[in-house]
């Protein structure tokens, strides 16, 4: 197959088998739609790779070059890193490496300061890549710049939050998306955007998963019973409600995992009550988050022979 220099600033097409090629947004809800490209017969060396990562870097920091140019830089990176990841076992140690120092130099790029464009397409292709390297960068850049604002750009903490439960780390990632889910910030859209989000960690074991429906619950709880008050906040609980009930109900039917509609919060809490004291069961059904890339896979395994070791 034919070799394909990585510096070219022209559109790429996507190569693997877990490209999010397009984020949807529809009814408030971002959906990632995720599509096998077909094989074009471009190949991605390590060396390639390598060049392509400097140039990234330093289109990236140059204030003076156009942001489009370290974007179109970050798309090949993308293809390169879905071309490795496509091998599967196949894929050489070197391979495995330069798969890694994408991830890592994206992100890099989230870093940037008054690149706004590069890093919100730098966040949007750690999602996509969904390696676990890439959740630290991504938590710090949605906690320290996205949300640290009293008015965020919503489509930063969309594609944030997805980014998140796309890598799927049980650790500050699912805690920051649940704080937030739960009206953390003065915002609603961004409770709303959390909560879209939060529906895509119905693979979480079942005591979690059930934690967390109880948490959702106790909010929309609160937020229908201020609605319905008659004081002096009506107006701010109606408001709350109507911009987060629709994720919310959305929500809390797939960390029921039982095909279960709710239509409203009364039908919520009296399944709620109904179920609670039983024991749950996994989730069934298609999971948002898909195999692990070969590198990130080598990582676990390692981590596990040593602790294996140790015992």
């Amino acid at each position: 197959m034919p070799n394909r220099k990585l510096v070219s600033l022209a559109a790429t097409r996507p190569i693997g088998t877990r490209v999010i090629a397009a984020f949807v947004i529809a009814a408030g809800v971002l959906t990632a739609s995720v599509a096998s490209a077909q094989d074009n017969g471009i190949t991605y060396t390590p060396e390639q790779i390598a060049e392509t990562l400097a140039n990234f870097k330093s289109s990236a920091k140059d204030k003076k070059q156009p942001e489009d140019d370290a974007i179109a830089l970050l798309e090949e990176l993308k293809d390169a890193y879905f071309y490795i990841a496509k091998k599967g076992d196949e894929a050489t140690k070197d391979e495995a490496k330069a798969q890694k120092s994408i991830v890592k130099t994206v992100g890099w790029g989230l870093k940037r300061r008054k690149r706004d464009q590069v890093n919100l397409e730098c966040a949007k292709a750690l999602g996509a890549m969904g390696h676990k390297d890439g959740n630290k960068d991504l938590v710090k850049w949605m906690d320290n710049k996205v949300l640290d604002s009293k008015t965020p750009n919503t489509e930063w903490v969309e594609f944030g939050f997805m980014a998140l439960a796309n890598i799927g780390q049980e650790d500050q990632a699912l805690e920051l998306t649940f704080n937030y889910a739960r009206g953390k910030h003065t915002d609603y859209s961004v409770c709303d955007k959390a909560l879209a989000a939060l529906a895509q960690w119905r693979t979480l074991n079942p005591k979690n998963r059930k934690e967390i429906f109880n948490k959702v619950l106790q909010l929309m709880q609160s937020l229908d019973s201020g609605r319905r008050s008659g004081g002096n906040q009506q107006r701010v609980y109606q408001d709350r409600y109507d911009r987060v009930k629709d994720n919310a109900m959305r929500t809390l039917q797939e960390l029921a995992g039982e095909g279960k509609g709710f239509g409203n919060v009364t039908k919520a809490t009296d399944w709620w009550k109904a179920n609670k004291g039983r024991k749950w069961e996994p989730y069934i059904g298609v999971a948002f988050r898909k195999a692990p890339a070969k590198s990130e896979k080598k990582d676990e395994e390692k981590a596990g022979e040593k602790k294996d070791e140790e015992s």
